[in-house]
């Protein structure tokens, strides 16, 4: 799902206020990402806060979450780039968390201290119609690296982990099919030690 342009300037302009704590520590780091969330809410509305991985995890410290009431699916934006501690650029896109992560509401507060523009829904991705064809050819792609690997060391779990990250990628990510499909055979060629098609 994609985000909203005037999130990422949320996000983009309170990075630049307080590039200190973007590059602290991890409560810092969660500190800043609770003001992002703050201010998302105070534009958007109360179905933007934060999320925890679990209910006995600290909240998460780069992630502004958003859970439509309408839809009871949380969604996450992962804004910072791990390893320069800025904004990812360019943005991703809002990503459909597991059952087990957790949303934590915020209060609605505005730390920028500007008039704000009125507020967007998020833009859905188009939706696709399921084509019956993909999952075979998927399924097919999967047999061939049985046969190259050897039934009595495959992992089952692994059809379901790689078919449904296909899935979701071609679905709802807007990868492209061949894209999606080359992406994920190659991960499980990977996990047997294959060499990418």
């Amino acid at each position: 799902m994609k985000i909203p342009p005037r999130i990422i300037d949320i996000i983009n302009t309170l990075y630049s206020q307080h590039v200190d704590l973007a590059e602290g520590s991890d409560e810092e780091r969660r500190k800043l990402t609770q003001m992002m969330c703050e201010q998302t809410c105070y534009e958007f509305g109360n179905e933007y806060g934060m999320k925890k991985a679990s209910m006995t995890r600290p909240p998460g410290k780069d992630s502004v979450a958003y859970f439509p009431h309408n839809q009871y699916i949380l969604w996450a934006y992962d804004w910072q780039n791990g390893a320069t501690r800025k904004p990812h650029d360019p943005p991703g896109q809002f990503r459909e968390m597991s059952s087990s992560q957790v949303f934590l509401p915020v209060t609605p507060v505005n730390h920028l201290g500007d008039t704000p523009p009125e507020p967007s829904e998020p833009e859905p991705c188009p939706k696709i119609p399921y084509n019956e064809a993909y999952s075979v050819e998927f399924g097919k792609g999967c047999n061939e690296v049985y046969n190259e690997v050897g039934y009595d060391k495959i992992d089952p779990g692994m059809i379901s982990v790689q078919s449904q990250r296909a899935a979701w990628d071609y679905y709802v990510g807007e990868m492209t099919w061949p894209e999606s499909y080359k992406k994920h055979i190659n991960e499980l060629r990977a996990v047997y030690g294959l060499p990418p098609i």
